[in-house]
């Protein structure tokens, strides 16, 4: 419950004016002694604008609010801001990103959830579950070629990634002749482009192939371990082929051959793995990925 007395402002701000509208629900109250109850009603509806303004303050009353909902009805992230009684950084009460045509409610007794355009939570740290890409049509990798795995893009809502946030991507992979001896990668990338021009921040090279027809399962756990313009993180491998590490697919280790940071507060960003096969195989694979905390 947010209490206003008589006269104390709800005031919000947001990216791009016009383009978040907001509507507040709760109960008035009297100011007489003692107080009462009055009207459960909507109590304001606007739209905030790019700099910090009043979005309610009750007159002759005092006011308990218990819901309020912002729509982002724009195309682009929008950072809201929150304050009462004035807009200091002491007033703040809230601040977090809503998705482009998503959502924001705040509920007496759960406080704020955030939803995609797609009405999926948008996760915080500590929070389990949530958004995912499921399993998309298998692809033929080209060989020799750096492809996007197909079902392992993850959209990011603009600073969304926190540390001790954890990813899961699955990768299932057949290399369908008996051809092929050339060792290959596995990428997990960062960036805003949402494709294979985004940056390697974990690079995951095969041990030894051989010209023999296999499959594999791959799975790469990333977790966030620093925030800012050089954030970083770790990215673990847990792979296993039909037949021994040593022959058709080879081997890919724990841990990567090489990392590099990357801006976590990019706007708009994905996360994704990519698959570069070897020279002359023929590999084709699906994946999925997901948001663990």
């Amino acid at each position: 419950m947010i209490a206003l007395g008589n006269g104390t402002a709800l005031e919000g701000v947001a990216t791009t004016a016009s383009t978040v509208t907001y509507t507040i629900v709760g109960l008035t109250v009297s100011l007489a002694t003692p107080p009462v109850a009055q009207n459960y009603e909507q109590l304001a509806q606007g739209q905030l604008a790019a700099s910090a303004g009043s979005m309610y303050s009750p007159s002759s009353l005092a006011a308990l609010i218990s819901s309020i909902h912002l729509a982002n009805t724009g195309s682009s992230a929008q950072t809201v801001t929150l304050y009462v009684g004035g807009t200091a950084a002491a007033n703040q009460i809230a601040s977090f990103v809503i998705p482009p045509n998503g959502w924001a409610n705040y509920e007496d007794g759960t406080g704020w959830t955030v939803f995609t355009a797609a009405g999926i939570i948008v996760n915080v740290a500590g929070i389990l579950g949530g958004r995912g890409t499921p399993d998309a049509a298998t692809v033929a990798f080209t060989a020799s070629t750096r492809v996007m795995s197909p079902g392992t893009k993850i959209a990011l809502v603009t600073n969304e990634l926190v540390v001790g946030s954890r990813y899961r991507f699955m990768i299932r992979l057949q290399k369908t002749t008996a051809a092929g001896i050339a060792t290959w990668t596995c990428i997990v990338a960062f960036g805003t482009n949402g494709t294979t021009a985004d940056s390697a921040i974990a690079t995951f090279t095969s041990g030894t192939n051989t010209a023999a027809v296999d499959s594999a399962v791959l799975i790469i756990e990333c977790e966030i371990l620093t925030i800012g313009a050089a954030a970083t993180a770790a990215c673990t491998a847990f792979y296993v082929n039909s037949l021994t590490t040593a022959t058709g697919l080879g081997d890919i280790a724990p841990v990567p051959g090489s990392t590099a940071t990357f801006n976590s507060a990019a706007t708009s960003p994905f996360l994704h793995c990519d698959i570069t096969s070897g020279a002359s195989a023929v590999v084709v694979g699906v994946g999925s990925a997901e948001r663990l905390t």
